[in-house]
């Protein structure tokens, strides 16, 4: 039995297409779209990692994020070929990249995104799940789920509410560390340069004015988490010659930053 007959078998979705996503890197998500809707399905070699899907989105329903379509057995998954399937919500709304590109990138929007990124930590404050710790540092007090991967595709805008997709890279440790990449992503490049900026801007909005000392004590360790990060991914990954050059210059800007 083939994917399409296996999800109508499933799910009570009249499906028009399935159509693989060529923007994923893993190659494991594909585009449905119904006769009333879009939806995203992901495909997990692993139980346990579906499991953490499942349980995290699940959790943040507070946030928006994708919800989790229940199966007509209401289950979150079903199986297939031996793996696992998932299938999300669209989330509607504009991609960070698209209102860059398109002009419509604000104070506002950076104002709200350090906003919901603050929730993201607040509501996951302690909760482990069963995510990998991530142990750069670790040796703050301040723990949480971390996103791990806030590039300016998975963080949406849709009438004033920020939205954060694919969790897939899910961690766990200090919760600085998310606040390192999201600014090594969205206010480092070798186009623009480091914006010091957006990056007070962020963090002036994130953290609360009577929060001096945890602010200080946190953001000692961005440059570090900065660095870290990129050489785990580096280490981690085969990335072609213009990405790494790309990640090669955050990394060797960390130091620019005005924090």
């Amino acid at each position: 039995m083939n994917l399409f007959d296996s999800i109508k078998i499933n799910y009570s979705l009249d499906i028009i297409s399935i159509v693989k996503n060529d923007e994923s890197s893993d190659g494991n998500v594909y585009n449905i779209k119904t006769s009333d809707d879009k939806y995203i399905l992901k495909i997990y070699d692993d139980l346990d990692k579906a499991n953490n899907m499942i349980d995290i989105h699940n959790y943040l329903k507070k946030l928006y994020v994708p919800r989790i379509i229940l199966t007509k057995n209401n289950e979150y998954l079903f199986e297939f070929d031996n793996k696992y399937v998932i299938i999300y919500s669209f989330l509607a709304g504009m991609k960070v990249s698209e209102l860059i590109r398109n002009n419509l990138y604000s104070n506002d929007i950076v104002t709200s995104i350090a906003k919901e990124v603050r929730k993201l930590h607040d509501l996951t404050l302690n909760k482990k799940f069963n995510f990998k710790t991530i142990d750069f540092a670790n040796n703050l007090k301040r723990k949480s789920v971390l996103h791990f991967d806030l590039t300016k595709d998975n963080i949406f805008t849709n009438n004033n509410h920020i939205g954060f997709i694919d969790f897939d890279d899910a961690k766990y440790g200090d919760s600085v560390c998310d606040i390192a990449i999201l600014l090594s992503f969205l206010f480092i490049s070798k186009k623009r340069g480091v914006d010091n900026e957006g990056i007070k801007l962020f963090l002036d909005n994130y953290y609360n004015e009577s929060e001096i000392q945890l602010r200080n004590e946190e953001t000692f360790y961005i440059k570090k988490y900065i660095k870290c990060w990129i050489d785990y991914l580096l280490d981690d990954h085969n990335f072609d010659s213009s990405l790494k050059d790309s990640f090669e210059f955050k990394r060797a800007s960390a130091d620019k930053l005005d924090i």
